[in-house]
């Protein structure tokens, strides 16, 4: 039978069937703390044990080594001598230049000797009387470059070698500006060739040394100034720096020099022109006509000289109204305007020289044939004239194909530069298929190398 005190007290033993979990396992967690401070506790006494082991091995190693006896310290004076003898030997050794193998040293020698050689054996052909051994020599040295130029300078007093020398200097180029003074010094022998030949090559060599050939302009040898304005011709607007002594050589009174000086500064181009519109005011007449020969030269790009022309063209001098007819012609339509109002001017030799431009402008001149039939009836003869022939140019651009096939007896002087012109031309064209090179005018062709 069961009990009468489990019977008697059912309550008490449901509370304790009842008890939370947390609190059976109380215990349980005390232990494994206590477990886990002993784990902790005996790392850090096997480590600690662990460093003292160690510090005990070091001591007894440094006891058991021999003591080295204190060193004696230099003086302060010693040790820095020293020190700056190390830092100089240092960047001696640094900076200084290895020497060169001795197997270098004779290759470059031997390299230098060959070089030498071979340029000898060239200028030697340079004199060759076959033109096409001297070119091939010509050529072959320009190749060179700079290391011929020494022996090509020389070579431009020998009367047989200098014309070839000239050549392959210019095709050196700017390299061989060393023989500018030689080149300049060429041109004082009277020969044809030679001087076209070295205006050429100044024309290449000389393009970034303008002062060279501005300074050259003032020579007393009329010939040399002469080639020398031609070649700033070739070289044209980069020569700008020369216009001053160009204008200057325009009042030379040779001739020749004038001509050449106002083809340059034609050549040159727009930089001109305010200097040359400016020639056009100069007391003497030539200096005029060559300034308006320069300003026909320029063309569509001088219209800046426009008034001062149209002022010459009223003036009374019949030479200087063709010059100034023909620069307005070439200028272009630029000038109609005032052209148009010289056709009714009281002076027939003004009407005469308004319709010479408008003839020389063809077809540009279009819009003016209204007013130059007008002028069909004019009382003067040579007038009605040159408007025949204006017509004609406008309506029928290749009929006539230069401003003195007007047929009128003025404007010989300005005529005769034009024929200057062409024989210049002419000339370079002439040594050009002498000498067997490239043609340095405009359109030239290339003169196959002959025999």
């Amino acid at each position: 039978m069961p009990s009468s005190n489990h019977m008697a007290d059912p309550k008490r033993h449901q509370s304790i069937e009842k008890q939370p979990l947390f609190k059976t396992l109380i215990p349980f967690l005390f232990l494994f703390l206590g477990l886990v401070s002993a784990i902790i506790f005996g790392a850090q006494y096997f480590l600690a044990s662990d460093s003292h082991s160690k510090d005990d091995q070091s001591t007894r190693r440094e006891a058991a080594q021999p003591k080295s006896p204190p060193s004696v310290q230099k003086p302060p004076t010693i040790e820095l001598e020293d020190k700056e003898s190390s830092e100089k030997t240092i960047i001696e050794k640094k900076y200084a230049k290895k020497p060169a193998p001795k197997d270098q040293t004779k290759s470059a020698q031997s390299t230098s000797d060959l070089l030498h050689e071979k340029v000898q054996g060239l200028i030697a052909k340079l004199a060759d009387s076959k033109p096409k051994v001297a070119l091939t020599a010509s050529i072959a040295l320009s190749k060179l470059g700079k290391a011929a130029v020494p022996q090509l300078r020389k070579s431009l007093e020998d009367p047989k070698a200098r014309l070839y020398a000239a050549h392959a200097l210019s095709l050196i180029g700017k390299g061989a500006k060393a023989a500018i003074p030689d080149l300049i010094a060429a041109l004082e022998q009277d020969h044809r060739d030679l001087r076209n030949i070295v205006s050429m090559a100044l024309s290449t060599i000389a393009k970034n040394e303008i002062k060279q050939l501005s300074e050259a302009l003032h020579q007393r040898n009329v010939e040399v100034k002469v080639h020398v304005a031609y070649a700033l011709s070739l070289i044209g607007k980069e020569a700008h720096k020369a216009i001053p002594d160009l204008i200057s050589a325009l009042e030379n009174s040779e001739t020749e020099l004038g001509f050449m000086a106002s083809y340059a500064l034609g050549k040159i181009g727009a930089k001109a022109v305010p200097d040359l519109s400016a020639a056009l005011r100069h007391t003497e007449d030539k200096v005029q006509i060559h300034a308006a020969y320069a300003l026909s030269l320029i063309g569509k790009e001088a219209h800046e000289a426009i008034p001062n022309l149209i002022t010459i063209l009223e003036s009374s001098d019949s030479e200087l109204q063709f010059a100034a007819s023909v620069a307005l012609g070439k200028i272009g339509k630029n000038a109609i305007p005032e052209l148009v109002l010289a056709l009714s001017h009281s002076e027939p030799a003004t009407r005469l020289n308004a319709v010479r431009s408008l003839g020389i402008m063809r077809q540009d001149a279009f819009e003016t044939i209204s007013a130059l039939k007008q002028l069909k009836n004019d009382s003067n003869s040579e007038v009605t004239k040159a408007v025949e022939i204006a017509l004609r140019l406008i309506l029928k651009p290749d009929s006539l194909s230069n401003p003195s096939s007007f047929g009128l007896r003025e404007g010989k002087q300005f005529t005769a530069l034009e024929e200057r012109e062409s024989s210049l031309e002419s000339s370079v064209y002439t040594t050009v298929c002498k000498v067997k090179i490239q043609d340095p005018m405009p359109g030239g062709a290339a003169i196959e190398i002959g025999d």
